[in-house]
């Protein structure tokens, strides 16, 4: 993996941790997000909002 593609790993890493501590409904909206902004990757990742449950 070349360093730009590291960086940006990381940086989507640190974003998913972020909104995993503000708790399950801040999960499900970003899921949402990005399902509305990029369908295919949602669907390949297998993203379903409703439902996620962290536990």
């Amino acid at each position: 993996m070349n360093p730009k593609n590291q960086t940006r790993a990381n940086k989507a890493r640190d974003t998913i941790d972020d909104v995993m501590k503000k708790g399950q409904r801040a999960c499900r909206l970003m899921i949402k997000h990005l399902h509305f902004i990029d369908p295919t990757l949602s669907n390949q990742l297998s993203l379903f909002s409703d439902s996620f449950d962290l536990g």
